[in-house]
């Protein structure tokens, strides 16, 4: 009975190494787009950022290195972001295809609020206004 508690003791304790339910990662998550499902090892993504870099939180199992996360840098079209963990003896390899635009933006001068004139506007304002101070010089206007 004593040896049947030795083994069933040696199992419990050698099992979880040898099988592990999890990966090396157990969460990657992108800044600006969210947690990503690792039923999968590669993503197709669009971000619109006026940034240069995007930042890939990884939460790992411990002891484990992980390379290509963190602050990574990125440009403005296709992206391919890797992120590598391994354990010693063996690696997941984890990709990003990241297609990065930039926000289109209002060369209009006007504030976004929209409470704005026309520049012609403006002008034809002023001219009308001089207009109407000089010829109110010349004629004199009398009181009744």
């Amino acid at each position: 009975m004593k040896k049947l508690l030795y083994v069933i003791t040696i199992m419990l304790l050698i099992i979880p190494v040898l099988v592990r339910a999890d990966g090396l990662i157990t969460k990657i998550e992108v800044e600006g787009i969210g947690e990503l499902s690792l039923d999968r090892t590669s993503w197709d993504l669009n971000l619109t950022s006026t940034l240069d870099y995007v930042n890939i939180n990884v939460e790992q199992i411990e002891g484990i290195e992980v390379e290509g996360a963190g602050q990574v840098a990125i440009s403005e079209g296709a992206n391919t972001l890797k992120i590598t963990a391994t354990d010693g003896k063996d690696a997941e390899e984890y990709t990003i295809n990241l297609n990065v635009t930039r926000p289109v933006e209002n060369d209009t001068g006007n504030p976004e609020t929209g409470a704005f004139l026309p520049s012609s506007i403006l002008v034809i304002a002023s001219i009308s206004l001089i207009g109407i101070s000089l010829i109110s010089k010349r004629n004199k206007f009398y009181h009744v």
